[in-house]
């Protein structure tokens, strides 16, 4: 019974990290993949940058994971004229 005692709390606290790490793994998938998600979309269809902070804001709310006073910057190269496409 003492053996339990000690080391049950050791056990809860290991417990809490694994998770917690789980969390923020899984709020950088997401972040990743909306950050994804809004580029295929500006590259494809030429989206406006309120458009594609709709897209990245309705990414983040689908995965679970509140943006919070974060937005998004979009920085635009221009290394030539890809022709126009429509989807």
């Amino acid at each position: 019974m003492i053996e339990m005692a000690i080391i049950m709390p050791l056990i809860v606290i290991l417990m809490a990290g694994v998770f917690d790490f789980g969390r923020i793994i899984h709020a950088y998938v997401v972040v990743v993949n909306a950050a994804r998600e809004s580029a295929i979309a500006g590259a494809a269809i030429q989206l406006n940058n309120e458009a594609l902070t709709l897209l990245i804001e309705d990414e983040l709310q689908r995965g679970g994971v509140h943006s919070g006073t974060a937005t998004p910057t979009f920085e635009y190269i221009d290394v030539g004229s890809p022709p126009v496409q429509t989807l």
